[in-house]
């Protein structure tokens, strides 16, 4: 951890007191509710840290929930590394998952990513700016929308195909109803692609390759929507 001033020490105790209670409201993407799976996940790494149980928590926080875009653990990822908690202390590293964590606005994790940052010199915000880059392109929220936008994609692009399901009615007839999964990609789709234009429009970060990848995905979406609407 860099060296600290008796205020930056002080700053800093704030920074490690701003632990969120629990997860906060709004934290799946759009579209997407949490998974049962998700919670149960988000139940158990939580008990594991309030056991002090440190290197089970960071793990799953790390390696389980940050990379599907759970900004509660990216955020606990970077608490943990700050506090030295089930890892070695590191006011850096935290700092990136820090900023991570605030992508989507959520004020808790705003205030303490400022907070921190603000501790910092030039040559270590240069080394924050660094990792945040490398955390976002890895699971930052444009990368993993942009996935969940495809995934969607393929569904619809299925419609092409045997868009029904044959059932059998109260007497034994068989009959085909039209499938949900297209109706639900296509409700699903239009938050996302809202949210990737925000992200692109906002994300100065964002390098020119990346905004051309991200556009394009923008594109293949507003053409599924658009033969899916027409096809009816």
């Amino acid at each position: 951890m860099f060296a600290m001033s008796k205020t930056m020490q002080l700053l800093l105790i704030v920074v490690l007191l701003a632990i969120p209670l629990a997860v906060p409201a709004g934290d799946a993407f759009p579209g997407q509710a949490p998974s049962r799976s998700k919670m149960r996940t988000q139940e158990k790494v939580d008990s594991l840290f309030e056991k002090g149980d440190y290197e089970r928590a960071m793990f799953i926080y790390k390696k389980e929930l940050a990379p599907i875009g759970d900004k509660f653990a990216q955020y606990m990822v970077g608490y943990m590394h700050l506090a030295g908690k089930g890892v070695h202390a590191d006011a850096i590293v935290a700092s990136a998952w820090y900023r991570l964590a605030a992508e989507r606005g959520n004020e808790q994790f705003v205030r303490v990513r400022d907070k921190l940052l603000a501790l910092m010199n030039d040559e270590q915000r240069a080394r924050s700016d660094s990792l945040f880059i490398e955390l976002r392109r890895r699971m930052g929220d444009a990368v993993l929308i942009s996935q969940l936008i495809k995934e969607d994609i393929a569904i619809l692009r299925g419609r092409r195909g045997p868009a029904v399901l044959s059932s059998p009615d109260f007497k034994g007839n068989n009959f085909r109803t039209p499938s949900s999964n297209f109706a639900d990609a296509t409700i699903r789709l239009k938050p996302r692609v809202d949210y990737l234009m925000q992200l692109i429009d906002s994300d100065e970060t964002l390098s020119r390759s990346e905004q051309d990848m991200l556009s394009k995905a923008l594109r293949d979406a507003q053409r599924e929507i658009d033969a899916y609407y027409a096809s009816d």
